[in-house]
């Protein structure tokens, strides 16, 4: 954007702020995060992750089973195969222990 075309924007700008009748009214905008405080908003985000992980940690589980058959006795990919189902239960582990962290750090805090 060049120089006269900013200077053009901003004249149109000011110029309709100060075209406003004094008593037009003010559109409010609805809260779009329905949440109306921080914890909230925490506590949504949290619950939010936690339920994406529920859902992809069985369709890891399936592609490390479909990788597993389709090894067809290749070690290699028998053992890739094996610690896509470790991976898979580890992260499932820690996500639940953050979960359950989380909640216990709300329990700490709200007494």
């Amino acid at each position: 954007m060049n120089k006269k075309t900013l200077y053009v924007f901003l004249i149109l700008v000011i110029g309709l702020i100060f075209l406003l009748p004094p008593n037009a009214q003010m559109v409010e905008i609805e809260n779009p995060i329905s949440s109306d405080s921080f914890a909230d908003l925490a506590y949504n985000i949290i619950k939010f992750i936690f339920n994406v992980a529920l859902a992809i940690v069985p369709i890891m589980f399936i592609i490390a089973g479909l990788a597993f058959i389709t090894a067809a006795g290749d070690p290699e990919k028998i053992k890739r195969a094996k610690d896509m189902v470790w991976w898979t239960i580890i992260g499932f582990m820690v996500i639940l222990l953050a979960n359950g962290i989380i909640q216990a750090i709300q329990e700490i805090f709200e007494e």
